[in-house]
């Protein structure tokens, strides 16, 4: 690649016919400058090349981003396999680029991520692998010990050293690691409280946005559920009870918290879901539906500087019905 170059023709020389005019027709309805689709479908039969096909459409539009001076290209691949994503990868990075690929797997640990940004002319390339399941339909899980680690991180940063040392505290974050969990928690905590000072002020209005959410609804501020937690554990030797389902409330919220940064650090540009159809939730916007707000969020981002919206190209290998009934109701 020379500059912000890439040979686009190059790229849509190794597809078939077929595969290379559908390529083109959808970075052409994505990006036009009248009326784009932020969302494109290309559905069709197994074996018919659709992963080649997002190849060039990602050829297309690193061109155009270089062209019109972005500086940082971010690219999410959705997938329902962690490990299928990690190597469609490879299939989907045009000839005669270098992207960096993200070393996360889940939208809570980008705040933590070094984004490649713009080199010697050159724009930063990213590519980030995620699935739904561990990146947005997390509930009431606790998450990894690494994310709970993150979420102390952030909340000491936040609230300070005072609300945070209590051993009960940190407790809330290493319950059911067994291995010297205290120390391995400080050590985490210590290692990376400089990485989070990027994205923290984020992080304290994202907190804002959503205490008064939950104000609203007359459900406790993250906070008071934290304070809660610290004083119900106090001369306890296990969590059960009520408080095992506060501390699952409380992790989950923060976590939802740190996704949110996470998509505000990434800039995406171009999503590709592979196999839609399995996540048709994700689409859905009922209020309580927390998987479909993150997607939401992921899917129609918009740069806070240039304004441009996040384009959605959806893959589908089912044989995509065009007309349905009102008997249809489940599809």
């Amino acid at each position: 690649m020379n500059g912000h170059r890439i040979d686009v023709d190059a790229a849509l020389a190794d597809l078939k016919e077929f595969q290379r005019r559908t390529a083109k027709w959808a970075f052409q309805r994505m990006f036009a400058e009248d009326d784009p689709a932020h969302r494109f479908l290309v559905a069709d039969e197994v074996g018919l090349g659709k992963t080649h096909i997002a190849k060039g459409v990602i050829a297309q539009v690193i061109d155009h981003l270089g062209r019109t001076g972005d500086r940082r290209h971010d690219i999410v691949y959705v997938c329902s396999n962690g490990a299928i994503a990690r190597q469609n990868l490879r299939k989907l990075t045009p000839e005669g680029i270098n992207p960096t690929p993200v070393a996360v797997d889940r939208l809570t640990m980008l705040p933590l991520a070094h984004l490649q940004e713009e080199q010697e002319g050159r724009p930063g390339i990213n590519l980030l692998p995620i699935t739904p399941g561990t990146s947005l339909k997390f509930g009431l899980n606790t998450g990894t010990f690494r994310e709970r680690a993150l979420a102390y991180t952030f909340l000491r940063s936040h609230w300070g050293w005072a609300a945070m040392d209590k051993r009960r505290a940190r407790w809330i974050f290493w319950a059911g690691i067994t291995r010297d969990p205290d120390r391995r928690l400080r050590e985490w905590e210590r290692w990376r409280r400089s990485a989070v000072q990027r994205t923290l002020p984020e992080f304290a209005r994202r907190l804002g946005e959503i205490d008064k959410e939950r104000k609203a609804v007359g459900k406790l501020t993250v906070r008071e559920m934290f304070d809660e937690l610290v004083d119900g554990l106090r001369y306890k030797r296990s969590i059960h009870g009520h408080m095992w389902w506060l501390r699952r409330e409380f992790i989950a919220v923060v976590r939802r918290i740190m996704a949110i940064v996470g998509i505000d650090s990434l800039q995406p540009d171009l999503v590709v879901l592979d196999e839609f159809q399995r996540f048709k939730d994700l689409l859905d916007p009922h209020p309580d539906n927390l998987a479909a707000e993150l997607a939401k969020r992921l899917f129609e981002y918009r740069d806070p500087k240039t304004n441009r919206p996040t384009r959605t190209l959806l893959l589908s290998a089912t044989p995509y019905r065009m007309y349905t009934t009102a008997d249809d109701t489940e599809d």
